[in-house]
């Protein structure tokens, strides 16, 4: 595999969005190639959000700076010749920058806060799928998006300068390559930053968990809750994110059946406690919805009922708690919810009824010994 050199202040320019199309496409293999080169992706954004952080405490910040030109003078100290003056001349910019950003931030911060929450309130776009039906839109910047059931997508009349969006229930996000401008998606407790990407996010009100899959490219995934606490996570394909969200009691929480150790990343250690990295998924079987089609792998049927609901805009309804625990498997491609239960009854000892958009699922047992 070829090896890529990367400094602090190119990091530093991705890190602005600064960085030059090439350069992104550098950071994001060298984030690919290793596992310590993520640490330390991680060790020198810490340092420069420290830096530029709105706080008051101006000894945080100089420390932070401090450290961060501790390590950049260690580059410099490495160059030699044209190089070594253009690399000095680049230092000193940046040091002129960061420190005029210091100064001003605290009497800009909240007057630019404010005309960006106003901006946002007056002039966003909204889009709401309703149970029952998917749509498939293209933003502004040419980014496509497939919307589940019961999905509202926000984003403001200003995208094209700032792409950022907010998402409340499922989508599949094919993000087109923009030089220097990331694209972010916010849902109630992650923020999704995103460098021309492929992925599905699940992030429904009434869960308590948030789901992200990448089939393509690389995103970096923080707790907007917890910020600065170590939570960030670099994704790449094939790996799915699980975050369980904080307030959730224990019996709330995942309910995935354990996960082999070839299933768990390396990294699981050092992440916090409610997320939960898996790697070598099937994308498919997360993203197929958008196709028409649900794969189902060895899921409860409780679980199942919630996506048949928002699927089929149905309401079901268990008269035996029992039958929730039943698993099932199996491809729904482009099948009516009578031939979903259908074949539900016909592999297990179910009766259902459905009657204007309502299904009623009962034990069969218990329903012949009540007409006896």
């Amino acid at each position: 595999m070829e090896k890529y050199r990367i400094n602090d202040l190119l990091l530093i320019r991705f890190f602005n969005g600064s960085a030059s199309e090439q350069e992104a496409d550098s950071v994001i293999n060298y984030l690919n190639e290793s596992k310590e080169n993520q640490l330390n992706y991680f060790h020198i954004k810490r340092i420069w959000l420290e830096s530029a952080i709105e706080s008051k405490d101006s000894e945080i910040v100089n420390n932070s700076w401090k450290r961060l030109r501790m390590r950049i003078d260690g580059l410099e100290n490495e160059t030699h010749g044209t190089e070594n003056k253009n690399i000095k001349l680049t230092i000193r910019r940046l040091a002129l920058a960061a420190s005029i950003a210091i100064l001003c931030v605290f009497s800009t911060y909240f007057i630019i806060q404010y005309y960006r929450i106003g901006q946002f309130v007056s002039n966003e776009s909204e889009i709401v799928v309703p149970y029952g039906s998917r749509s498939n839109v293209t933003l502004p910047d040419g980014s496509s998006v497939w919307l589940n059931s019961g999905t509202k997508l926000i984003y403001n009349s200003s995208f094209n300068r700032r792409r950022e969006v907010s998402l409340s229930g499922e989508a599949f996000f094919d993000v087109k390559k923009l030089n220097k401008r990331q694209f972010i998606v916010n849902t109630s407790d992650l923020r999704i930053k995103v460098h021309g990407t492929a992925f599905n996010i699940k992030s429904y009100p009434e869960e308590q968990i948030i789901e992200t899959t990448l089939v393509k490219g690389l995103i970096e995934i923080e707790s907007i809750k917890d910020q600065g606490a170590g939570g960030n996570i670099l994704l790449a394909p094939q790996q799915r994110l699980i975050y369980t969200i904080p307030a959730a009691t224990t019996s709330d929480q995942i309910q995935n059946e354990p996960l082999a150790d070839d299933k768990l990343d390396d990294m699981q250690k050092i992440i916090p406690k409610n997320m939960q990295l898996i790697h070598n998924v099937d994308t498919e079987e997360y993203s197929s919805w958008k196709d028409g089609k649900l794969i189902i792998k060895s899921e409860y049927l409780k679980d199942l009922a919630v996506e048949l609901e928002r699927y089929y805009n149905v309401d079901i309804s268990f008269l035996n708690d029992s039958i929730k625990n039943f698993k099932y498997s199996g491809t729904l491609n482009e099948v009516t919810i009578e031939e979903v239960m259908g074949a539900i009854a016909s592999t297990s000892p179910i009766h259902y009824e459905i009657s204007n958009n309502k299904v009623i699922l009962t034990l069969k047992r218990v329903m012949n010994e009540s007409n006896n």
